[in-house]
């Protein structure tokens, strides 16, 4: 049976269950939602805890840094401390590990899930530099880098582009191909229940932030 260039692109990247097609699409926007939910949790989330003990532990050997660090988190600016090391996290750490893993391999962990990968216009993977440059497109034009508020407009602005044009500026950007094939039912509960579980962390981080709870 013939395959298309699209269906030879996705290679190893995720080959499709039994019974089930896989095809190019131009714009599931809740699968693409899903994945991206579920590779924060596991590429920033996991990253910006790790900083932060690290940076907690510095403090206890490093007595003028644990001062200030006191001083910081016990005070009404601890809010911008968390954001601040949020943000310097989202523009540094993730970028490189994602676009290391989608150079690697052709996707990501919430896109293997979700049965998405990503391929260059000629079929191949993307190169580092290339999936770099994707990633800070995503963070900035789809995540407005994390940002409260800013991150709202991001979201609205790129799915209503989706919806329009088919593709996302990153994707076009950086001639991205963007491929996808249908996934059983527990794969979008599972995708599902970690975004879910993603954002109401968010919610709960902020609104403790905001208390100084912590």
């Amino acid at each position: 049976m013939n395959t298309t260039p699209e269906e030879q692109a996705m290679g190893r990247a995720g080959q499709p269950e039994a019974g089930i097609e896989e095809k190019p699409v131009k714009t599931r926007p809740w699968a693409r939602y899903v994945a991206k939910q579920i590779d924060l949790l596991l590429l920033y989330f996991v990253p910006v805890l790790i900083v932060g003990f690290l940076v907690g532990l510095t403090g206890l050997f490093v007595e003028p840094l644990g001062y200030w660090l006191d001083d910081v988190l016990y005070s009404d600016y601890s809010y911008f401390f968390d954001l601040a090391l949020g943000v310097i996290t989202i523009l540094t750490i993730y970028p490189l590990v994602e676009a290391a893993i989608i150079s690697g391999i052709g996707s990501t962990p919430g896109k293997s899930l979700m049965g998405i990968s990503l391929r260059t216009t000629d079929g191949s993977k993307l190169g580092f530099g290339q999936a770099l440059r994707r990633t800070y497109g995503a963070l900035i034009l789809g995540l407005g880098m994390g940002l409260p508020i800013l991150t709202l407009v991001a979201h609205v602005l790129s799915y209503n582009r989706l919806k329009e044009n088919g593709i996302t500026r990153w994707d076009a950007g950086t001639q991205t191909r963007y491929l996808s094939r249908a996934v059983n039912p527990f794969r979008w509960i599972v995708g599902i229940a970690i975004a879910v579980l993603v954002v109401l962390a968010n919610v709960v981080l902020a609104i403790a932030a905001r208390l100084g709870s912590f």
